[in-house]
């Protein structure tokens, strides 16, 4: 009998072949790995507006990003954008909402990545021609069509225009209390007006105050206009009666209206704030600082 024609020798050259042949198919699935394309992380939305003044110290507790160092002001109780005083080609009385202009249109889906493949021997990588490549890398320009820029422009002057116009109306307020300094005009006229509240004040003395012997003192606002007539009269600190309260604002109306400003305090302030201290002590009215 041959030596090929053995069963047994034959059964182990096909487990043999069996063996080399997972070997072979495992080094391969080993050794070729995939990896997924890894994204880059989105950056963080930056807030940036333009300066108008330029300041060297820096505002640590900015509000805005912008080109150079500016420290805010103003009465403002919330952050706001300064928008930028520059000329417009474009005349737009109205203030309207910015439109943000249509983007460039995505760009077609890329083709899938290069395939990949393997064989027992050899590996090859499709690849595209690098001019082609190289003009698909070049970033396509994005512009706003000019008639909307110029349109974007003219609505954010005119919103500037509009700030400037409404500041440019606050009354100039000249406000007369113990801790200021007042001027010869200011003080001639604040003891005018003393001498008028006291005056008109003990004569109308409030009658219910007497008969229940209700004495104290509180601090009053008196807001003036420049011919004399009362704007406003507020209790900033209350005697802790009403009656009081309400007596000495009464007296307030009843001496109205006022001297009007002399010229050097009319030049300077369009509203008068006198801020004193009614005192109601022994059936008697005064006014101190």
């Amino acid at each position: 009998m041959r030596a090929w024609d053995d069963p047994a020798l034959g059964n182990d050259r096909l487990l043999l072949c069996v063996v080399v042949a997972l070997a072979v198919h495992a080094a391969l699935i080993l050794g070729v790995g995939f990896t997924r394309e890894q994204r880059a992380p989105r950056a963080p939305g930056l807030d940036v507006t333009l300066a108008q003044l330029r300041h060297d110290a820096p505002d640590q507790a900015a509000d805005f990003l912008a080109q150079a160092n500016q420290r805010g002001s103003g009465s403002a109780n919330e952050a706001t954008d300064p928008g930028a005083p520059v000329s417009s080609v474009f005349d737009a009385p109205a203030i309207r909402p910015v439109v943000q202009a249509p983007g460039a249109p995505p760009e077609a889906a890329r083709d899938p990545a290069p395939a990949l493949t393997s064989t027992r021997s050899e590996q090859r990588i499709a690849a595209r021609d690098p001019a082609e490549r190289r003009a698909r890398a070049e970033p396509q320009p994005q512009t706003a069509p000019p008639a909307e820029a110029s349109a974007e422009i003219a609505s954010l002057v005119a919103r500037l225009d509009a700030q400037q116009k409404a500041y440019a109306r606050l009354p100039r307020v000249e406000r007369l209390t113990s801790a200021a300094t007042r001027a010869a005009a200011d003080a001639a006229y604040l003891y005018t007006w003393k001498q008028r509240i006291e005056l008109i004040g003990n004569q109308h003395y409030p009658v219910e105050a007497k008969r229940r012997r209700l004495y104290g003192d509180l601090r009053l606002l008196v807001a003036l206009r420049p011919d004399g007539s009362v704007k406003e009269v507020r209790v900033l600190q209350s005697s802790g009666y009403a009656l009081l309260d309400d007596a000495a604002m009464q007296i307030v109306r009843l001496s109205a209206p006022f001297e009007p400003f002399p010229p050097e305090l009319r030049a300077r302030a369009d509203e008068l704030e006198i801020i004193r201290t009614w005192q109601f002590r022994s059936n008697r009215l005064s006014s101190s600082e």
